[in-house]
């Protein structure tokens, strides 16, 4: 996995808690690959533990298109707390994945070596990076 964007914010006076997550998923299109035959998971750790775990069933995943996959689940009643996210497959055969939330644990997180894991089924891809702090957000890059 390389991730392209990454925001965890915390709420301030005015604002809500959000995360977003864009990354590559995968540089090939990996074989078998259908987050609508099989059950997606996103996990956000760093040195301190878990800070973000969701699972998004099979069942909840559209294909509008030929080489997309989304879901949105506006009332979080089963994406633990995402509220949308999307696959998309490249030309190229890269798949980009990108999710959206705005529910984030009242766990402080610390920007030192985050984790991101993105599971499809038995197919994993994950990446470890270290956010920085911009203002009300730890960002990357």
């Amino acid at each position: 996995m390389q991730p392209k964007r990454v925001m965890l914010k915390r709420p301030s006076a005015k604002g809500r808690n959000r995360m977003r997550v864009r990354a590559i998923y995968s540089q090939f299109t990996p074989a078998g690959f259908d987050p609508t035959r099989d059950d997606t998971s996103i996990q956000i750790s760093d040195g301190a533990g878990e800070v973000v775990c969701a699972t998004v069933p099979a069942s909840h995943w559209m294909r509008p298109t030929a080489r997309r996959f989304t879901f949105c689940d506006k009332d979080g009643v089963f994406a633990d707390g995402l509220r949308d996210g999307r696959f998309v497959k490249k030309k190229n055969g890269r798949v980009i994945f990108r999710t959206v939330s705005r529910k984030l644990p009242d766990q402080v997180v610390e920007g030192k070596n985050v984790r991101i894991t993105v599971r499809v089924g038995n197919q994993c891809s994950q990446s470890t990076m270290e956010l920085r702090a911009k203002k009300t957000a730890l960002v990357y890059p």
